[in-house]
């Protein structure tokens, strides 16, 4: 587990990158400071696309959204719900929103299609994708899934890699549409989820399941991350790192202190449990606090891992090989 102690100290070295000693107060978010050249302008409107129905993985945006961090860099943000089938990429990439929240997979597979969508912070160190089977399933391993049915979007890319390295012998793909009812209402099925989210819920419905984690299978992309255009960094870079700065301290503070934020996401989301979210919110500091994010500023990414999913993903035929170099689809120039 990340212990408070460590969560509260990387809270404070935020803080301090810039405004001296911070004032002990409750929440430590009231002293984020702001970007030097957008003190004295008016607030600029900003929108922030989520990729998904708001739920704990977007707490650290509702966060820094609702304690005022945008504005103190000048940023009038609204926050846009997303849900299935959301094109966050392409509204992004287009110019039509300014910010959005993508998974690392996805920004390189849109990018080889030639949107120029660039990856900014990266929340989730560890991603929480899953394959979710009932307890009483014999599936204990990705090799054991065969001959069953699989509720996923055949179009992700974690699919093509399931596929590619395990086979998935007499696996039936059918799309996520129908969710987690289209599970319960299935014999012998798996499910994709995230581990702080679907599990719970299911959990809360009285369904006893286990998770088979895609991490630990090794297709680890980033999740959650922050993503702007290519032209939205050339004309407006402070408003970029202000962006990401608020964004920084907005999740590190939700880590410690979830309950505005969680109040807000419960309001955007009415379908979403208070358990669950409480639950699933209490998950996200090992997923996120942990690899080169305990040595590096909160949210940073690396070339290697980049590369990595590239080539996993070139494998495995989710995209092709572009002869683009992959330092192109991030950039750590507005973290801390």
């Amino acid at each position: 587990r990340v212990g408070l102690q460590r969560l509260g100290l990387l809270v404070a070295a935020v803080l301090l990158a810039g405004c001296g000693k911070p004032e002990q107060k409750a929440d430590p978010t009231t002293q984020s400071p702001a970007s030097p050249n957008l003190r004295q302008r008016e607030l600029t409107k900003m929108t922030l696309a989520l990729n998904w129905f708001p739920e704990a993985e977007h707490g650290g945006y509702y966060h820094a959204k609702i304690k005022g961090l945008y504005a103190k860099h000048g940023i009038d943000l609204a926050i846009i719900k997303g849900g299935p089938g959301t094109p966050v990429e392409i509204e992004v990439g287009t110019g039509r929103k300014n910010f959005g929240i993508v998974n690392a997979d996805k920004i390189l597979s849109t990018r080889a299609e030639g949107v120029p969508i660039v990856g900014l912070l990266a929340p989730f160190q560890i991603s929480p994708r899953c394959i979710i089977v009932r307890e009483s399933s014999p599936v204990k391993t990705f090799d054991d899934l065969k001959n069953m049915t699989l509720i996923a979007n055949p179009a992700k890319p974690f699919v093509k890699f399931l596929q590619h390295k395990y086979g998935l012998e007499g696996v039936t793909i059918i799309p996520y549409k129908g969710g987690l009812a289209t599970f319960l209402s299935t014999d012998n099925a798996a499910v994709q989820g995230y581990i702080n989210s679907e599990p719970l819920i299911l959990a809360d419905r009285g369904e006893r399941v286990r998770t088979l984690s895609l991490a630990a299978a090794g297709f680890n992309p980033y999740t959650s991350v922050l993503v702007t255009s290519e032209k939205m960094i050339a004309e407006n870079p402070e408003l970029v790192r202000g962006m990401v700065r608020a964004s920084q301290t907005g999740w590190l503070s939700y880590l410690l202190f979830p309950v505005p934020a969680n109040s807000e996401i419960q309001r955007q989301n009415s379908e979403i449990e208070t358990y669950v979210l409480e639950e699933g919110t209490k998950q996200l500091g090992p997923l996120m606090l942990t690899g080169d994010a305990r040595s590096a500023a909160f949210g940073t990414m690396t070339e290697a891992r980049w590369a990595e999913l590239q080539s996993q993903l070139i494998a495995c035929g989710a995209i092709k090989d572009s002869g683009k170099p992959v330092s192109e689809a991030f950039t750590t120039e507005f973290l801390r």
